[in-house]
């Protein structure tokens, strides 16, 4: 769940071309730091030259009643979340630049072992070369922390998995008239730390390559394509044989995409996807793949998102090489009142493991509010609740999560 101004949702959901191929690991991977640290629609900032800097402090009490996502022998307590931030975004006319960098420390003063700390530092930009064409980057560096109702986590950690990610990537856009034309790349690096995980540290490339028609003004028709290559330091220790999974695909997809800012924003495309594994211990994973991220301004005081994805995640179990991760999902914002905004969301999740007789499915469901009580102080309550049912042993579990606490903002 997330409030997010109109402008926002806007600049968020019209990124339309790459997404990091890490969006198609083992859980799903947060977003990066400029948009994580995203200052809300009241903050006003300080000056620093052609740059605005908005810093950030949000502290929470709250509770979890399944911190170890368990079937059984469930580890409940209570918790505290510190989490400063600050973004700084530049304020000209032509070309744009913003930093970002965070820190969230989460602390349960009854169960030590559970504490973490995540943080990161990155950066976005766009350069305007010609009046029809630009080159957007993106380059972040974050420690994190595994969530464990996340997909295919390691349940019997006794601690939380740390692990380093890096994410650079870069697209350039170009428009002929009623075409358009983006070619782009990225590129991922994931370091896990902890609990001898080092069987999934990997490096991920991918390019890919859109070609548009705008066939009435603020609609247009798009074939894109993208190719990954998966390459993991260190041979699996969970799959018999000991093999390393790497593994190198492609997908290719048309769609439409809507650009009327006034009301709908978005994509939706449905296409073939491929991911074949360089060992023959794995499966190879092939089917239809879909998407759509859609987001309709309903009025000036409501904003619903609806959105599906089908990807091949990397899998953490043995046998299976990959997972067809297929999600579903929609969500709703309203402001109430000029001082309280709402939020709620929720989302379907199914993963068939290639190879392995595991299918999970569930849902997850998250609702809160946002009570404003001047520009610089917000009141913030959240609530969340994880279901998740396998047709493996000891894999289901479901999980409630309530926050509430102040942020406060320049």
């Amino acid at each position: 769940m997330k409030f997010l101004s109109c402008s926002n949702a806007v600049r968020l959901a019209s990124l339309l071309l790459v997404a990091s191929v890490a969006d198609a690991q083992e859980r799903l991977i947060p977003e990066n730091v400029t948009a994580r640290t995203r200052a809300s629609a009241d903050a006003k900032g300080l000056p620093l030259g052609a740059f605005r800097a908005y810093p950030k402090l949000g502290i929470l009490g709250g509770y979890d009643s399944n911190i170890l996502s368990t079937d059984s022998d469930v580890l409940r307590a209570g918790r505290t979340t510190v989490a400063p931030s600050v973004l700084v975004e530049s304020q000209w006319s032509r070309h744009s630049l913003s930093f970002g960098s965070f820190l969230e420390s989460r602390l349960y003063p009854y169960e030590s072992k559970q504490n973490y700390l995540n943080w990161g530092f990155g950066s976005t930009g766009r350069f305007d070369l010609l009046d029809t064409t630009n080159f957007e980057t993106s380059i972040d560096y974050q420690r994190l922390t595994e969530d464990r109702s996340g997909v295919d986590v390691l349940l019997d950690a006794p601690n939380p998995s740390n692990y380093g990610q890096f994410d650079a990537s870069g697209v350039f856009n170009h428009r002929f008239d009623q075409l358009t034309a983006s070619i782009g790349g990225s590129y991922t690096g994931l370091d896990y730390r902890t609990h001898s995980q080092e069987y999934r540290d990997r490096w991920i490339a991918e390019g890919v390559a859109q070609l548009g028609y705008i066939f009435s003004p603020g609609y247009s028709a798009f074939v894109r394509g993208s190719y990954n290559d998966r390459d993991y330091d260190h041979r699996s220790t969970v799959t018999a044989g000991s093999p390393k999974q790497n593994s190198d695909g492609y997908e290719i997809v048309g769609g439409i995409s809507s650009e009327l800012t006034n009301l709908i924003v978005g994509e939706l495309y449905v296409g073939y996807i491929d991911q074949n594994y360089d060992s023959s211990l794995f499966k190879d994973v092939d089917d239809v793949s879909f998407g759509a991220s859609l987001t309709w301004f309903a009025t000036h005081l409501t904003t619903v998102t609806v959105s599906t994805d089908r990807k091949v995640v990397d899998s953490n179990t043995g046998g299976a090489g990959g997972i067809l991760y297929t999600t579903a999902g929609f969500g709703l914002e309203h402001d109430l009142m000029e001082a309280l905004e709402l939020a709620g969301d929720f989302e379907y999740f199914n993963g068939d493991y290639e190879g392995n007789r595991r299918n999970d499915e569930g849902f997850r469901v998250s609702a809160g509010f946002r009570y404003i009580l001047n520009r610089f102080v917000h009141i913030d309550v959240r609530y969340r609740f994880d279901d998740r049912n396998s047709n493996v042993s000891d894999q289901d579990f479901n999980r409630n999560q309530i926050d509430f606490g102040f942020e406060f903002q320049l």
